[in-house]
């Protein structure tokens, strides 16, 4: 039987842009044709042109490689076959095989370049505020990006672009190759955006949570009642489609600039910047502006396996006495939480509030671990702003690259040739940044391979860049093949092998999903050095009852499965060792 995925694969590719460059390059989108019998076709999209591809082909569960195969390297969608054979010889008559696909770009260039979809009315928004990417490689949508119009244009000399959120693919087409499909049939047929948020901010932006489902969000702006405010947030499933988008935080609350949920199952937690004080406005970044808000707090909800409207208590997390005008929030792995805070009243003041910082949360009262001030970033194309000290003024997108140690941040009003700029995720100090021709850019993000991804209201367009250099990486498929039988899922249990250009930046032990569970856990750990691990399941006398990994592994992310149907109800703790880092986490079993 052939797996396919609605509107992923393409019935053609023809219009390949900007060929000249190179990305970061990697593999999306991957599909299996294969109906019990050889040849398999094995089809996968590339957001740039490769110098190389690998296809590589392993028996599981021992993860051995079987079979190589030299892919296709042209931009958009590729295809190989693979008939069976095995480079040791003989053919796979029967068992498992996961799909591995690397692609290389062994060129690069000497800096950033832009490589994403320059036509429109793909890459054309009217006023899009927020830029989200699917970065797990087991979700059948990796790499799928998001955009969310917050104000449309009905017969623009573009084409008209209603409200709502938009599909790309990862090279930033429409996803299914037109607006129609693109258009997330979840929009006005569940939440009618057009009658929230005055003019500009209904969807203000859009979140991806680890279980791949879209969290979009609503904040106040021009256009409505003095003293009335619009605030809010709905989750969808990955094409935030019609059956599947319900309401979390009713749109009668509070603005709400900027939103992130962390976490699985009972573990599941959205944390929001919202707005305290009524402020509305838009563009012309005095006191009334609503893209800045005159106090707000950070908040937390933990939203665990609930479904619809919470009905918890939520958590101020950062009260705006502590951290005046947060606006955007990331979290990175270990928990830290990072803040752009900004003020649009001519050019903010000569001090050192706002920017860019960085929370330990962990404990009972918010610790701040660094700062990057007004005065702190490179120069303003504004002389006022380096005058008076305030060249972080208009911090406005955030983004993470764990992977790359880096922190991004755009500067909303700033046309010089640095407004996209990066800093060290330990140390907070000034790495890297470039200019993307615009001078107001909404967001921020960060694809799986390390491409960043902007929405600009400027110059009205979702553009992606690849950063300098070449680069490798290895996109594992969500779809495996049971010879003889057909296409399956990826087991969960298989270790996911890591990238060179994705490897995280520190050691971490998550707790296990589900919990309790009965007889099947999931666990997942992270490694950022090549070790000897150990992964040991004891009980409550301390006695170990199984050991699940003891071996060495490679730099990466790693998700197995814990089977304990040997053992009887009751808490058990699960410990993992490499090297000096030791983590050890309770769980439960229920029979």
């Amino acid at each position: 039987m052939k797996k396919s995925i609605k509107n992923i694969v393409f019935i053609a590719f023809f219009l390949m842009v900007n060929q000249g460059l190179k990305a970061n390059v990697f593999a999306s989108a991957i599909e299996i044709d294969y109906s019990g019998s050889f040849p398999a076709t094995i089809i996968y999209s590339l957001n740039q042109e490769a110098t190389s591809v690998s296809i590589t082909i392993k028996d599981y569960p021992a993860s051995t490689v079987v079979k190589t195969i030299t892919g296709g390297t042209s931009l958009g969608f590729n295809d190989v076959t693979w008939d069976g054979s095995l480079d040791a010889g003989g053919t796979a008559t029967s068992g498992t095989y996961t799909i591995h696909i690397n692609a290389s770009d062994n060129t690069g260039t000497s800096e950033f370049e832009m490589i994403s979809y320059e036509t429109n009315p793909d890459s054309w928004y009217w006023s899009g505020s927020g830029v989200a990417a699917i970065k797990r490689q087991a979700s059948p949508y990796f790499g799928m990006t998001y955009i969310s119009e917050r104000t449309g244009k009905m017969g623009h000399d573009n084409g008209s672009k209603p409200r709502g959120i938009y599909l790309h693919d990862s090279h930033g087409r429409y996803y299914g190759q037109s607006q129609v499909s693109a258009y997330a049939s979840g929009n006005n047929e569940v939440v009618e955006w057009d009658s929230l948020a005055g003019y500009e901010g209904a969807p203000w932006g859009i979140t991806v949570g680890q279980d791949d489902r879209t969290y979009a969000f609503v904040l106040s702006s021009n256009g409505l009642p003095e003293g009335e405010v619009d605030g809010g947030l709905v989750v969808g499933d990955a094409l935030f489609s019609s059956g599947n988008v319900e309401i979390i935080l009713p749109f009668d609350g509070s603005p709400i600039s900027d939103a992130l949920v962390v976490g699985l199952g009972e573990n599941r937690v959205l944390y929001t910047v919202e707005q305290t004080s009524e402020r509305t406005g838009s563009d012309n970044d005095a006191a009334d502006d609503g893209d800045g808000f005159d106090s707000a707090h950070i908040m937390k909800y933990e939203l665990g396996e609930s479904s619809g409207e919470f009905t918890g208590t939520a958590v101020e997390v950062i009260p705006t006495s502590t951290l005046s005008h947060p606006f955007r929030i990331e979290i990175d792995s270990e928990g830290f939480l990072y803040v752009v805070q900004q003020a649009y009243s001519d050019l903010a003041v000569a001090n050192n509030i706002y920017g860019l910082s960085k929370w330990d949360i962990s404990g009972n009262s918010p610790t701040e671990v660094w700062h990057i001030g007004l005065n702190d970033a490179p120069d303003h194309a504004d002389s006022t702003a380096n005058a008076d000290n305030a060249r972080a003024t208009n911090f406005n997108g955030l983004a993470l690259d764990e992977a790359n140690g880096r922190v991004w941040i755009t500067r909303k009003n700033n046309s010089s040739a640095l407004n996209i700029l990066a800093y060290d995720i330990s140390t907070g100090a000034y790495q890297t940044g470039f200019g993307d021709g615009g001078w107001s850019i909404r967001d921020v993000n960060v694809d799986a391979a390390g491409n960043i991804l902007i929405i600009s209201s400027s110059y009205e367009k979702f553009r992606i860049f690849s950063p300098a250099g070449s680069n490798s990486f290895n996109t594992g498929s969500p779809w495996a093949i049971d010879a003889g039988v057909g296409v399956i899922a990826v087991p969960d249990d298989a270790l996911a092998i890591d990238n060179p250009n994705d490897l995280p930046a520190h050691y971490s032990l998550a707790q296990n999903y589900p919990n309790p569970f009965n007889p099947v856990t999931s666990i997942e750990f992270t490694i950022s050095q090549n070790e000897f691990v150990t992964l040991n399941i004891y009980d409550v006398t301390g006695r170990n009852v199984s050991t699940v990994v003891n071996n060495s592994l490679n730099a990466g992310n790693y998700k197995i499965s814990f089977d304990a149907v040997s053992l009887t109800s009751g808490i058990y703790f699960y410990e993992l060792r490499a090297g000096s880092f030791i983590s050890t986490k309770k769980m439960m079993l229920l029979k």
